[in-house]
């Protein structure tokens, strides 16, 4: 059933077009409609052609609904890879997965908060931790709707507001709500992962094990690596063009005990060091190879 928006004028999508010596690439972005804020993060709209065919993507706390509209291509995460052709769910990750394809991809991504997927979803988050499963295989009837409304020649802005409307009609059928959890969650991301779990249980007059158990079907992963996820995002968001960095300043103020913590929990995660990860970065992405200090492929 049609959702009524309040009165609202989008955003146009800011638009990003670059070249480099690996190809070519169009990158848009665009915040959802005020209403939808609580479930949708965003939009990202990605056209490359790179002379790549595999690309290393990072934890970032968040979960996703993406539309292919360009050619399939391979979804590698831990233990499992997906043939992404049409309309795929993404859980929250806590290990980093590879895409693998001919260069050539044109994708549409809801980013989404992981309390928000669960809704928009109706599967718990702890059965998508680490995982891209078909949107068919849990929601049918979502997935032929995309299909039927999204196509490759409309524009980045008509496809935002598409997918607004789309949102809004599945989120407003949905009857599954946690405000605490995404209260919760949007706390470890305000605080940048330092703030206490007994703080977040006592705001919310829950004892430990009711938001575990929250946070387990609503996010997929606990407070404590939820609050590590974020740490590490923030790691990743230090200027890489600056070699004199102060790791150890770096370390104490993203809330880790020292250097060699920081740099144990950002391995765990990127599959690499912080040097390694540097070159890696090709554009606006990450190749898929053995970084040059020999060490195996990060999937093994």
């Amino acid at each position: 059933m049609p959702v009524e928006f309040q009165s609202y004028r989008p955003e146009l999508a800011r638009i990003t077009r670059q070249e480099c010596a690996f190809g070519r690439w169009e990158m848009a972005s665009r915040g959802p409609h005020p209403q939808l804020r609580e479930y949708v993060i965003g939009y990202v709209g990605l056209r490359s052609a790179m002379r790549l065919t595999g690309e290393r993507h990072l934890p970032s706390g968040e979960a996703a609904l993406v539309v292919n509209l360009g050619a399939a291509h391979d979804v590698v995460g831990p233990g499992a890879t997906l043939k992404f052709r049409s309309v795929a769910a993404m859980g929250v990750h806590d290990k980093p997965f590879v895409t693998r394809s001919t260069g050539a991809k044109h994708l549409l991504v809801v980013r989404l908060t992981p309390p928000g997927a669960r809704r928009l979803f109706g599967v718990a988050m702890d059965q998508l931790l680490n995982r891209w499963i078909d949107l068919d295989e849990i929601d049918g009837v979502l997935a032929r709707r995309i299909e039927e409304r999204v196509h490759e020649p409309l524009g980045w802005n008509d496809l935002f507001d598409i997918m607004d409307s789309v949102m809004a009609e599945r989120l407003a059928a949905a009857r599954i709500s946690a405000p605490g959890v995404l209260w919760a969650w949007r706390e470890l991301r305000r605080a940048g992962g330092l703030i206490s779990i007994d703080s977040l249980a006592d705001h919310l007059d829950w004892n430990h094990k009711r938001l575990l158990a929250g946070f387990r079907e609503q996010v997929g992963v606990l407070p404590k690596a939820t609050a590590e996820i974020v740490r590490f995002n923030r790691v990743l968001r230090v200027p890489r063009s600056d070699c004199r960095i102060n790791w150890a300043s770096v370390a104490q103020h993203c809330g880790y005990y020292d250097q060699a913590h920081m740099i144990r929990e950002f391995k765990s995660f990127a599959g690499c060091t912080m040097k390694e990860l540097r070159s890696l970065i090709a554009g606006f992405t990450l190749l898929d190879r053995a970084p040059r200090s020999g060490r195996g492929n990060f999937l093994q």
